[in-house]
């Protein structure tokens, strides 16, 4: 089964997974080189499907909009995120041990960051 990517660009924003176990992921917000929110999801599994002709291997993926406030939760900052999520887990992560370092970033990280994602 394919992952969720641990960055995706969606909106003008990217996301960047700061933590994840088998069911649920939070990944941080970024507009320009600014974090500006975190987002819980309930990680949901496609099966293998065949869609016009054409095969879809099964993968995770985020949410759609009509399942927000049941599947996913957006928050300020990460600890309410956590705070929501140790409601639905016990696999919760270390606030001091996050994937990735948070806040801001330098341009030439960003734009590293962005043409990665853009490739």
């Amino acid at each position: 089964m394919k992952q969720l990517e641990k960055e995706i660009r969606s909106n003008g924003f990217i996301y960047i997974q700061e933590f994840r176990n088998d069911r649920f992921a939070i990944y941080s917000q970024w507009l320009g080189n600014e974090i500006i929110g975190y987002e819980l999801i309930k990680i949901r599994k496609r099966k293998d499907r065949v869609l016009f002709g054409k095969h879809y291997l099964a993968s995770e993926v985020y949410p759609d909009t009509k399942s927000w406030g049941s599947e996913g939760w957006t928050f300020k900052n990460y600890s309410d995120a956590v705070k929501r999520l140790s409601e639905y887990s016990t696999d919760l992560p270390n606030l001091g041990q996050r994937m990735n370092i948070t806040g801001t970033i330098s341009q030439d990280k960003y734009k590293t960051l962005t043409s990665k994602l853009t490739a």
